[in-house]
């Protein structure tokens, strides 16, 4: 999932982490849009006819659709050919390699750009229908709700508490602790250590601009953090957020969308869902959004 996973559990069995290696790779196999016969590639494929997934990937896309909705539209995971013809097409490694040659920028050419709002989803049945013309990335709530997924797993087959850690989504789980709560370092985009905070059973997720960051083919520097108003990287002057929350998919989405809304927007954001987080601004300033108080170390 473009990281490196950590799993802790109270029960270090090989049973347990056997079936969480296997769990991570079967959603890889389901969700990556790098593989072409994932569920994603292939829904992305059918340009607007419905097709049935399974109920992981149902979920995922009834996330996003949740999660466009209480932004106000500020996360919004439907713009995977913007995010490829800015560059982002292969995987980052390739990316930030140059190889193959990263693509020249070309406009979409749609006039009203579709959402993910605009996505039908019966999780009943499994079946999803996209809009005509777009194409979902799972990118950063995919690797949430993945670490959510593997949390519960991990519970769910017998360990009194887990830990999961899938490129810096983490997601504490159980209510059995032995040292209370867990440790989570909180980086400034510079690389210093801005603070720390613990959770006891929650998740905490980072968005920010500066880790993904490439030269398109024309020489113009991206990130991949698209404005769903411009299908443009987001020029913001929030460099990075981190929330906390109960799950880790929707801690993912709502650091995402503040990024991209930018400080004054994107903190009334933060303070309207009421989540606790902490915002670092272009500048290096750093803002404390809701109850972050009670979280720092």
């Amino acid at each position: 999932m473009g990281g490196r996973a950590r799993v802790s559990v109270d029960d270090g069995s090989t049973p347990i982490l056997d079936r969480l290696v296997e769990e991570t790779s079967r959603l890889e196999s389901l969700w990556s849009r790098f593989i072409e016969d994932s569920e994603v590639s292939r829904l992305n494929a059918c340009d607007g006819a419905p097709a049935f997934v399974s109920a992981e990937t149902a979920q995922l896309i009834d996330a996003a659709r949740r999660a466009h909705r209480a932004t106000q539209g500020f996360f919004d995971p439907l713009m995977l050919r913007e995010l490829a013809a800015a560059g982002y097409a292969q995987t980052f490694d390739l990316v930030a390699a140059g190889r193959p040659p990263l693509p020249a920028h070309e406009p979409s050419g749609i006039e009203v750009r579709p959402s993910i709002q605009d996505a039908d989803v019966d999780t009943t049945a499994g079946l999803v229908q996209l809009p005509a013309g777009a194409a979902f990335d799972p990118g950063g709530i995919g690797k949430g709700l993945a670490t959510d997924r593997l949390a519960a797993l991990a519970v769910d087959s017998g360990a009194d508490w887990a830990i999961v850690d899938l490129g810096g989504d983490v997601r504490v789980r159980g209510d059995q602790l032995p040292f209370g709560e867990f440790r989570i370092d909180i980086a400034h985009p510079d690389g210093s250590l801005l603070g720390a905070v613990g959770i006891a059973d929650g998740a905490a997720a980072t968005s920010g601009t500066g880790k993904r960051r490439w030269r398109r083919a024309d020489g113009i520097q991206q990130h991949h953090l698209l404005d769903p108003r411009t299908g443009e990287p987001a020029v913001s002057d929030l460099a990075a957020v981190t929330v906390l929350a109960s799950e880790a998919w929707w801690a993912e989405a709502v650091a995402t969308a503040a990024v991209v809304a930018g400080r004054d927007r994107g903190v009334a954001l933060l303070e309207e869902l009421d989540v606790p987080a902490i915002a670092v601004t272009t500048l290096g300033h750093t803002i404390e959004c809701g109850p972050i108080e009670e979280f720092l170390l």
